[in-house]
């Protein structure tokens, strides 16, 4: 059974497209909320922090919020880390760790583009770009003095994303509300 959220479309597009390695993003499944918490408070920061409030058996001896209160951590860092507590505690699989995308669906993006369009001589442009390393920038360097194309570009890698957006939502059996400002008002 699907369950409906209010998801930040855009925003889970850019959480899919993250490119940082010290980043993990998460959604909450409850509340459509993307969550973004620093690797380092997940992997470190944490098991540190449970060192000081777990005894040897295993059990919490002290309240992680009061113990942070009482440490000399920035505002950021315990709000980090308290977040950090509540996905690594979540047993119900409330928080989904939202997976960046391979860089070959970028790839794929412009190999697919390259096929719509009409100029060939474009297009063998376009296909030379994006031989070896440094693919996207020569393709969007190649689109530089064709402005129609690359608006063209654009929106076809930006339906992708969305596409792929909603395919993660429809993955985790998440649907997403119907928002009155795009219904239609038939």
């Amino acid at each position: 059974m699907m369950k409906t959220l209010d998801v930040d479309l855009g925003e889970l597009e850019m959480a899919l497209d993250n490119s940082f390695d010290e980043h993990i993003w998460y959604l909450d499944s409850e509340t459509g909320e993307l969550i973004l918490v620093e690797r380092r408070h997940i992997e470190r920061g944490l098991n540190d922090v449970y060192d000081a409030i777990y005894d040897e058996e295993g059990e919490r001896v002290q309240d992680l919020a009061s113990y942070l209160e009482g440490s000399d951590r920035r505002e950021f860092d315990v709000e980090q880390l308290l977040i950090a507590d509540r996905i690594r505690q979540d047993s119900e699989g409330r928080y989904i760790p939202v997976d960046r995308q391979d860089s070959r669906e970028g790839y794929r993006d412009m190999e697919l583009f390259i096929e719509t369009v009409e100029d060939e001589r474009l297009q063998d442009r376009l296909r030379r770009a994006i031989c070896g390393r440094g693919a996207f920038r020569r393709f969007k360097d190649v689109l530089l003095d064709r402005l129609e194309v690359r608006e063209r570009w654009f929106a076809f890698r930006d339906a992708r994303h969305e596409a792929r957006a909603r395919a993660f939502l429809e993955r985790h059996g998440i649907e997403l509300e119907k928002r009155r400002d795009t219904e239609s008002t038939e």
